[in-house]
C-alpha cells in the first residue's frame, strides 16, 4: 500500500463568487491546483447560493460563517 505523504492545501481570497462563470474558474483551478483542501476567503455567499454549491463542488464540503463584529477601543 503506497500513502500520499504530502498535504495539499490551496487558499484563494475571491472577492465574491456570485457569479457562475467565476465559481467554475476557480473550480477548474483547485483541480489543476490538486487541492486536498481548498480554503475561501470573501466569499459573500448568501444562503441561496451556498445551495448551488453541492451541485457545483465535486467531494466532501464544510462552510463556517463568520460574522463581522466591529471592536470599539
Amino acid at each position: 500500500m503506497v500513502l500520499n505523504k504530502h498535504l495539499h492545501i490551496c487558499t484563494v481570497n475571491c472577492k465574491g463568487l456570485q457569479q457562475p462563470d467565476k465559481r467554475k474558474r476557480l473550480i477548474e483551478w483547485s483541480k489543476t491546483q490538486k487541492c486536498d483542501i481548498l480554503l475561501m476567503q470573501e466569499t459573500y455567499f448568501t444562503d441561496n447560493l451556498i445551495n448551488h454549491l453541492n451541485t457545483e463542488f465535486e467531494g466532501g464540503r464544510h462552510q463556517n460563517r463568520v460574522n463581522k463584529i466591529p471592536l470599539s477601543c
